[in-house]
């Protein structure tokens, strides 16, 4: 999981790319500016998402989770890589355990 300083480097590298889009395209719309900054900050967006998305389940691992349908205690069925996509389609990858419940076989990722 990445450090408050990671993510400010990361933010420092997407200002970067700000300044220098701005400087080639002087005579952007706002809505093109907008667009730039969203692209730029989208890269921040997906590392903060997967840090904290990682950092969720840890704090969950071990844990005696029953199933919110039926009440049962819920069996893992080991780590499993996750793949998504954020709105400005920056991949986010990170591995999570699963957890089914044998009585009415939901599944839950992470467990609950």
């Amino acid at each position: 999981m990445s450090t408050n300083n990671e993510w400010g480097e990361i933010y420092r590298q997407a200002s970067e790319g700000v300044e220098e889009w701005r400087r080639q395209h002087a005579k952007a719309t706002f809505l093109e500016i907008a667009t730039a900054v969203d692209e730029q900050l989208s890269q921040v967006r997906a590392r903060m998402l997967e840090d904290v998305a990682m950092k969720s389940e840890a704090a969950q691992a071990g844990i005696d989770a029953q199933c919110p349908k039926c009440g049962h205690r819920v069996r893992t069925e080991g780590r499993h890589k996750r793949r998504l996509l954020t709105e400005h389609d920056e991949r986010i990858e990170f591995a999570r355990s699963y957890a089914r419940c044998p009585d009415c076989g939901e599944r839950f990722f992470p467990p609950r």
